[in-house]
């Protein structure tokens, strides 16, 4: 499938986006899924929680009637059907965080066991190591990184147009490495590798391309849905005479939050890209470990401040409250499209670090301590803007 049907169908997946929003909204608000105002939530009338609800619907529709090759993707569809049920109960009744919880751990483990999502490797913590193995700590330290970007999705969608604005600059930027739109350089193999691993390495480039271009396909198809969802988000005037608003909702950010984690992992499973020969060949992935941290950007590091700040106050690390960025901009006067705008160009900074670092192949230390530093001065920042939170419902 070429660019211009990749374009073509993103289009038609933006157009039924808006049209399921139309229409879920009024059956949202008969059936009680709507976002009531107070507690940390900053709107004054109820919005129905159906912005997520219209993405997949509309990207799931697409891809079935596209010529999009989804063998690459059925355990991830399965996944997030799984995860779709649970946060609509979650939107509705307000289920228990440990249940959520656990639902995440079967729905990432499923993803682990049956979809080869696994981080095996992390970059140099220090100059001249190497890469890291991690051994016997791949699963777990899989299932904390997974769960952990979408529930940093979901912590920072707390401010109208921020977490689908933060993903659409993520997911951009991942589609504009390098890799995921050229066909990578071969010759080098042939000067490099030695007869006996030659084929065994074209083999595995071939299907590292067919990946990275249906990965290529498929953000594509979610990019123009998503700006349709934002444009929806952030309107608060009436829409033919009626208030239109709509909310992403657990199922969107968690979805978001999933995705990004699950496009991140495949795009930098080293174990699977990489190649060494006896010359010290070293094929690269399509971004370095080291550098998806930054990719996540905002939502990451505000949600560590703010369970580094839940830690040390002794506070419950789930229960839901405002000391996130966005709510202390807010309650210090900020206007909320200055507070908007602000964190949405913090974000694109952290991403082209990233993006900078993997296009120009910054040292792994580098990428991993300067991302420390930037989550430890974020706390530091944090600090002076601090106030005393009031709680409310659970992430």
């Amino acid at each position: 499938m070429n660019l211009a049907s990749n374009i073509f169908i993103s289009l038609l997946a933006a157009g039924l986006t808006a049209a399921f929003i139309l229409l879920l909204s009024p059956v949202a608000r008969s059936i009680d899924l709507v976002a009531y105002p107070g507690g940390r939530r900053q709107h004054s009338q109820p919005v129905p929680l159906v912005g997520g609800i219209s993405i997949i619907l509309a990207v799931c529709l697409c891809a079935l009637l596209s010529p999009l090759n989804l063998s690459h993707f059925r355990v991830l569809f399965f996944s997030v059907i799984l995860l779709t049920f649970v946060c609509v109960l979650d939107d509705h009744r307000d289920i228990k965080a440990s249940i959520k919880f656990l639902f995440q751990i079967l729905v990432v483990g499923i993803l682990i066991n049956f979809d080869d999502v696994t981080v095996l490797y992390l970059g140099e913590l220090f100059p001249d190591q190497g890469r890291q193995g991690l051994g016997l700590l791949a699963v777990p330290f899989t299932l904390v990184a997974i769960i952990g970007v979408m529930n940093a999705v979901n912590m920072i969608d707390g401010h109208d147009g921020l977490a689908g604005s933060c993903a659409l600059i993520t997911l951009c930027a991942i589609l504009l490495l390098p890799g995921l739109m050229e066909q990578p350089e071969l010759t080098q193999l042939y000067h490099h590798l030695a007869p006996d691993v030659l084929v065994e390495a074209i083999s595995t480039l071939q299907i590292r391309l067919e990946i990275g271009y249906a990965i290529r396909s498929f953000i594509l198809l979610i990019l123009a849905p998503l700006f349709i969802f934002i444009i929806f988000n952030v309107t608060t005037k009436p829409i033919f005479s009626q208030n239109r608003q709509v909310y992403l909702g657990d199922v969107g950010s968690v979805f978001l939050g999933l995705l990004i984690a699950y496009t991140l992992i495949k795009l930098s499973d080293s174990s699977f890209f990489y190649y060494q020969s006896d010359a010290g060949y070293d094929y690269h992935t399509f971004i370095p470990t080291n550098a998806t941290p930054w990719f996540v950007g905002l939502p990451f590091v505000d949600m560590v401040a703010v369970l580094f700040v839940r830690m040390f106050k002794k506070d419950s690390l789930v229960v839901g409250d405002r000391r996130h960025l966005h709510h202390l901009l807010v309650d210090r006067g900020w206007p909320r499209l200055s507070v908007l705008v602000t964190l949405i160009l913090v974000h694109l900074l952290l991403v082209l670090i990233g993006f900078m670092g993997a296009v120009r192949s910054w040292p792994d230390s580098i990428l991993f301590w300067g991302f420390v530093g930037t989550i430890i001065a974020h706390i530091a920042v944090r600090s002076t803007l601090g106030r005393q939170p009031t709680k409310s419902s659970t992430i």
